[in-house]
């Protein structure tokens, strides 16, 4: 458990609420489990930071930006279907 200088929460407890809070802001966009699944590959990015202060910004940052690619992929209209098709 890394407790942060300053700070009476740990890195583990800041994840665990910026998780809860994009799994509230996404959630009619993405499910819990995948939006848990990008915060968890964001920070695995930062795991062997020296300096660990900025950790739960930049994951939050790095998670935010690719829920909002998976997002807008999901709703670009699939490019190769003839007109006048929907795209799935």
């Amino acid at each position: 458990m890394i407790e942060l200088p300053g700070r009476h929460e740990t890195l583990e407890q800041l994840i665990e609420s910026l998780t809860r809070d994009l799994v509230r802001e996404f959630h009619d966009r993405a499910l819990p489990g995948r939006v848990e699944e990008v915060v968890k590959r964001a920070e695995l990015a930062y795991r062997d930071a020296r300096i660990q202060t900025f950790i739960p910004l930049l994951v939050r940052r790095d998670a935010r930006r690719r829920l909002r690619e998976v997002v807008e992929a999901r709703h670009q209209p699939d490019v190769f279907a003839p007109a006048g098709v929907a795209s799935r």
